[in-house]
């Protein structure tokens, strides 16, 4: 799978999926941010936390954003759902 399309696939509007994604980013953001602040670690292990925080940033925001294309597809369904029943009423 090409980055593209694992972006793709991150970003899906799928809710248990973006969800899991959004919950894990922010596990391993907090997990990282904690044994940064915690212990004070060499620059050859200092490194790979910072990526640590960097990756479940980058994966907490595209949880949301496949999270939020779900809410807004979801309104958006109800949305025109009830616009057809009105319509259908007059």
């Amino acid at each position: 799978m090409s980055p593209l399309e694992r972006l793709r696939w991150a970003t899906a509007p799928v809710e248990r999926r973006s969800l899991a994604l959004l919950w894990g980013g922010i596990a391993l953001f907090c997990a990282a941010g904690g044994i940064a602040y915690v212990f004070e670690t060499p620059l050859a292990l200092a490194l790979p936390v910072y990526a640590g925080l960097f990756a479940g940033w980058l994966l907490a925001a595209l949880g949301m954003t496949g999270y939020l294309r779900f809410l807004f597809g979801q309104a958006g369904a109800e949305m025109r759902r009830v616009h057809a029943e009105r319509m259908k009423d007059e």
